[in-house]
């Protein structure tokens, strides 16, 4: 069965803090016997906090007495769930839009709710938003179906741009640009026969205007959007496992970067600035102290600073 994508960015979370953090209070090594560099440090934290900038509100409104109870959530990432198979048939769906699955997801009946208010064991209609829109808006396609050695491979028709953080899909009407999202990024799944499978990840090059798939040491340029529309091409609405959106207008400007160990990363480089000819590329190792991280993510800030 392939990894939930759910336990991977929290081991990610967990891995990348344990590699950076020192070994004990005021100690100058690691965990893993290297320098600790606190900035370094600090900066990985700062970062993991801005996914965690999010509330939701879930309200229950009882049947018989229309109560009304609500609750707020900090939440890091959103994780949707695929509709259960076609009655009698077994078979999913094979295309649906991000909205279509987050109203499924996040709307739905209680039907053995207890409402103090009217003293009565009745049904309830649940419903979740978001109520603080995060600097980043993380999407969790769960694609593990329970009890069963395999994964689902339906199409996510997700758009790349004017995201409605109510509703998940394209805003049609004028909206102000620090409540629309827009995705930079996306980390997808291939299962094999064996049960495994292979994550990669695909992010957007503001600089150079391009899509990026990084697989391992790899980088290479990939064509990633339907040309002429807003969206993705259809084999990676199937393999889309998490995804990363950004709230439009943002002031603190986000390049896609790799953090890949004492592997290289590629740059696109002209004198010491980035280029908007792809071709040229330039490398760069990476400090020990991530040198077994290896993973995709997101750098804010100068994209010439270290993190």
């Amino acid at each position: 069965m392939s990894e939930d994508a759910h336990e991977y960015i929290i081991a990610l979370k967990r891995y990348l803090l344990k590699e950076l953090k020192p070994e004990q209070v005021n100690s100058n090594l690691t965990a893993s016997n290297h320098p600790y560099d606190r900035e370094l440090h600090m900066s990985m934290q700062t970062f993991w906090n801005v996914f965690s900038s999010g509330k939701t509100t879930q309200t229950v409104t009882c049947s018989e007495c229309s109560n009304v109870t609500s609750r707020d959530d900090d939440f890091s990432e959103i994780m949707l769930k695929f509709p259960t198979p076609v009655e009698n048939t077994g078979e999913r769906t094979r295309k649906i839009t991000l909205a279509d699955l987050y109203t499924n997801t996040k709307t739905g009946v209680i039907d053995d709710y207890v409402c103090i208010p009217c003293n009565s064991r009745t049904s309830a209609t649940r419903q979740e938003r978001i109520s603080q829109c995060p600097k980043i808006l993380t999407i969790v396609l769960s694609r593990n179906v329970d009890n069963e050695e395999e994964s689902i491979d339906s199409a996510v028709d997700f758009p790349l741009e004017r995201v409605c953080p109510s509703t998940l899909g394209v805003q049609q009407d004028e909206i102000a640009n620090n409540t629309a999202y827009k995705l930079f990024g996306i980390i997808q799944h291939s299962s094999n026969a064996n049960g495994g499978g292979h994550y990669t990840a695909i992010t957007h090059n503001d600089t150079a205007n391009l899509w990026q798939l990084y697989d391992d040491h790899d980088v290479t340029i990939c064509k990633f959007r339907n040309r002429g529309t807003n969206k993705a091409l259809v084999r990676f609405q199937r393999a889309a496992s998490i995804l990363f959106y950004k709230r439009e207008g943002m002031e603190r400007q986000i390049t896609n970067e790799s953090i890949i160990g004492d592997t290289t990363r590629r740059l696109n480089i002209n004198n010491g600035k980035p280029s908007t000819n792809p071709n040229t590329q330039h490398v760069i190792k990476y400090s020990p102290q991530i040198r077994n991280a290896h993973v995709n993510t997101i750098i804010f800030g100068n994209p010439h600073s270290r993190l």
